[in-house]
């Protein structure tokens, strides 16, 4: 994914959790080269409970995913891109977890704008 796409998908959905079927999506910007995206479940004592979280960093043009956190996998995941099934495994969740946004949250995948502007 490009990183200029990121950019736009979180500054059409700001940095607030989304409720939407049963969960919440969420895209933040943690400094100038790392986002992170998450699909969370509130846990019994009011915890996230992310289904995943994912980190992202700008690597020239492109965000790449290289950080994964899914507690609600049995057994817990945890992943960083260290290796090449690694870094097959957290590009496999990040294609979900983005198609989970694009499907679910009023946004389209080629611009990141609302579907109403487009």
């Amino acid at each position: 994914m490009r990183w200029c796409e990121v950019e736009a998908l979180n500054e059409t959905l700001g940095a607030e959790k989304i409720a939407k079927n049963g969960g919440y999506y969420r895209i933040s910007k943690e400094d100038e080269t790392v986002f992170q995206l998450s699909f969370s479940k509130t846990g019994p004592c009011g915890e996230s409970l992310y289904q995943p979280l994912i980190k992202l960093r700008r690597e020239g043009d492109r965000a790449i995913p290289y950080y994964l956190l899914d507690v609600a996998a049995q057994p817990m995941n945890y992943l960083q891109r260290n290796s090449a099934s690694d870094a097959q495994a957290l590009d496999q969740s990040f294609t979900e977890l983005i198609d989970r946004f694009y499907c679910e949250l009023p946004v389209s995948p080629v611009t990141a704008k609302p579907e109403s502007q487009q």
